[in-house]
């Protein structure tokens, strides 16, 4: 779920995963929309402000 403001958006993020020995990366990313939020309710016109975002992740991790 994504959370903004006092709106809770389910979402489902595809990522892809790659295992290096002791070593993990995994990246993804998706898009959101503002108004899903409540933000920008008053504006019509998405050239005013931006109804997308694009949400990437990456992440790192190993095993110490």
């Amino acid at each position: 779920c994504a959370r903004a403001r006092s709106e809770t958006v389910p979402v489902h993020m595809p990522f892809e995963l790659t295992l290096d020995g002791e070593n993990a990366k995994m990246t993804g990313q998706l898009q959101l929309d503002r108004m899903d939020f409540g933000v920008g309710a008053a504006v019509t016109d998405a050239a005013t402000l931006g109804f997308r975002v694009d949400v990437v992740v990456a992440l790192t991790a190993s095993r110490s």
